[in-house]
């Protein structure tokens, strides 16, 4: 429907089109969508149409088409550009990734991780090299997890044995037994791939 194609309408800063991709912003169990859920506008209905005197706006989220009044516009934005944390959970064919140093503080070597990984197919980076090299130099803050109270919890009751094998001399050596430490998780003299060699994110992929 031409007619159809050719409506729009203005909220605040925004002009939503149909056809325009829109991105979730809050969590609607009720509707079955979710904040980072990005759609497609599909009609776009003026106020003398509908019932209840208001515009309104139907997106559809994979095989959920959800219909918003204006006083729920702000539930949804527009979905051309994003940032990392709300493109978390999905994949684009295509991604654009800008490298600038005005915003330092989000050049982490694990925002950038997430940020490359959001690809398909095409990754295009643009920008500063020197804010690319940053990003993967800059670890950022260390993980404060439970993992270590964890294991002290663990090897008061139980001691954990695992086997590795020594590095080959002249002559090889029979794998040995250790006992698991803090002293060894706290040096990182244990692998944490110990068993994953071969396995490839791939072979978890439908």
């Amino acid at each position: 429907n031409t007619d159809n194609k050719r409506r729009e309408v203005k909220h605040f800063d925004f002009v939503y089109r149909v056809g325009d991709k829109v991105l979730q912003l809050v969590n609607q169990p009720e509707l079955n969508v979710f904040n980072g859920d990005i759609g497609e506008i599909t009609s776009i209905q003026f106020a003398k149409e509908t019932e209840d005197k208001v515009d309104e706006i139907t997106v559809l989220f994979d095989a959920t088409e959800v219909t918003y009044k204006k006083t729920d516009w702000n539930k949804f934005t527009l979905a051309y550009c994003c940032s990392i944390h709300k493109a978390q959970g999905s994949e684009f064919n295509m991604v654009i990734l800008p490298m600038v140093k005005q915003y330092g503080r989000m050049l982490r070597r694990n925002l950038l991780y997430t940020a490359i990984t959001r690809s398909k197919n095409k990754l295009i980076l643009c920008g500063d090299e020197g804010a690319f090299r940053f990003a993967t130099e800059n670890a950022g803050d260390l993980r404060r997890t439970m993992l270590v109270e964890k294991l002290l919890r663990n090897s008061e009751s139980d001691k954990i044995i695992f086997t590795v094998d020594e590095p080959k001399a002249v002559e090889p050596s029979k794998p040995k037994n250790f006992t698991l430490s803090i002293d060894m998780v706290l040096g990182q003299e244990i692998n944490p791939m110990i068993g994953m060699e071969g396995v490839t994110p791939y072979q978890f992929m439908k």
